[in-house]
């Protein structure tokens, strides 16, 4: 008996260590790949700046790894200048989105100091991934296609376009937005996060030899193949996932910018280009065609509100990830002695379709964590019974969206309403207090009174 309870102790410490250890890990080798983030602070570079000085600053300053400041000195000005942009536009729209929310994103304007959300495999770590991924692709397509990067050119027509609008006539002209090449420049550029789990390139078979098909190719994320053993390469294996998830979403950006051509504006003959799509984008919908009727943000935030992912990983290995159990899993199996699957399963290898993978939960982001991220105090908030708050619960909408309820946003603590005075130009203000005048043509505006509640 006393040499059983001592096995037991001597697991339990085990175990204990292993977690601690798995913590640490975390914390010093999973947080690297996101610092690139750092870039939004850069401003706006010259020809002189992408040079050799201006990668050795951004290595010197950890906001790029090694690999990432040889693409920076290798690529020219252009392609440094969209992964700039695409810094800036992965934080403004996820500032955006997340504005009503506990975790509004803040914290990604203080990297490369890195809050301990993004220092550890959480969903928002996932969905930051995700999110730079698109920005970067989209980004880099779109410099393609200007012409202005020398390691990609124009794209292809877009002959989809013809099939969705069989009954109009196309004329295509111009540099066409090149997707392919975007991705293939994200994916060059994200690699140093992915480690050993990048793609591949096709070797060609040589002459005189059948082509063998690979059958029961080994997955990298299987245990069996001990490939996945240490948590860094575990860390780098979910990043590049939820990585190449934003880079795959970009397909759904693809759109045909179109000119009519006609008499009286019948619109006979259109003479077009393939752009990307982008939310809040000035374009009339009469003059575009879009290839997919979703847009890619809302799917990566789809993705973060319902198919969240939960990796396993212990002492002998990553082990899969989380499923929900269908109705045959919860079915008892008495031929095998099988237990009946309740709530989840794991599966192993990683998920086929689009998804996004974590590994430890979310905090409650109320609190400021380490003395420098603030939590939710300061922050606005939607009063509980307020006519707004009422539509909001009648709407159906999902947990996630009631955060901006002030008994949400605030943890229980109490909130105050106070009067607030903006100019009138303000975004909140302009479509009350502007309004245009005939003679002369001039915009008016005058001061906007609005009454909020913020969280004490």
């Amino acid at each position: 008996m006393a040499h059983d309870r001592a096995m037991r102790r001597l697991a339990e410490a085990l175990q204990l260590g292993f977690i601690i250890a798995l913590t640490l890990s975390a914390q010093l080798l999973c947080c690297g790949c996101i610092k690139w983030l750092g870039l939004h602070s850069s401003g706006q570079l010259t020809s002189a700046d992408t040079g050799s000085r201006f990668c050795r600053i951004q290595l010197r300053s950890e906001v790029l790894n090694r690999r990432q400041a040889k693409f920076c000195r290798k690529s020219g000005h252009a392609t440094v200048s969209a992964v700039i942009r695409a810094a800036q536009l992965t934080i403004a729209s996820c500032e955006s989105q997340f504005r009503n929310f506990r975790w509004n994103c803040q914290v990604l304007k203080s990297v490369p100091d890195l809050a301990p959300e993004l220092r550890s495999l959480t969903a928002e770590q996932a969905l930051v991934h995700a999110l730079s991924g698109l920005a970067l692709a989209t980004t880099l397509s779109t410099e393609c296609s200007r012409g202005l990067s020398p390691s990609c050119g124009c794209g292809s027509r877009p002959d989809w376009a013809v099939a969705r609008k069989p009954e109009m006539q196309f004329k295509f002209e111009g540099c066409h937005a090149n997707l392919r090449a975007g991705q293939r420049l994200a994916r060059r550029f994200l690699s140093a996060g992915a480690g050993a789990f990048k793609r591949r390139r096709r070797r060609r078979p040589r002459q005189g030899r059948r082509r063998r098909r690979q059958r029961n190719r080994p997955n990298p994320a299987k245990k069996s193949s001990g490939l996945v053993q240490t948590y860094d390469q575990f860390a780098k294996m979910v990043n590049a996932f939820n990585y190449r998830v934003g880079i795959r979403a970009a397909k759904h950006s693809e759109a045909v910018q179109c000119k009519c051509h006609g008499q009286s504006a019948s619109c006979t003959v259109r003479t077009c280009h393939r752009i990307l799509y982008r939310r809040n984008q000035q374009l009339l919908a009469s003059a575009y065609i879009r290839r997919s009727d979703v847009d890619p943000l809302d799917l990566l935030l789809e993705l973060y509100d319902r198919k969240l992912r939960r990796t396993v990983f212990d002492e002998t290995g990553y082990q899969g990830y989380e499923e929900p159990c269908s109705e045959a899993d919860r079915l008892p199996n008495p031929l095998r002695g099988q237990p009946t699957c309740e709530a989840f399963k794991v599966v192993p290898g990683l998920p086929k379709e689009n998804a996004l993978l974590f590994h430890e939960h979310s905090l409650d982001y109320c609190s400021t964590r380490e003395g420098r991220f603030p939590g939710t105090v300061g922050r606005e908030c939607l009063p509980d019974g307020s006519p707004e708050a009422v539509q909001l619960i009648r709407s159906g909408s999902g947990e996630r969206r009631r955060e901006i309820l002030c008994s949400v946003m605030c943890c229980g603590r109490t909130h105050a309403t106070a009067n607030y005075t903006y100019p009138g130009n303000h975004p909140e203000c302009q479509h009350k207090t502007c309004r245009l005048l005939s003679n002369p043509f001039r915009v008016v505006c005058t001061d906007c009174h609005l009454k909020k509640s913020i969280c004490n």
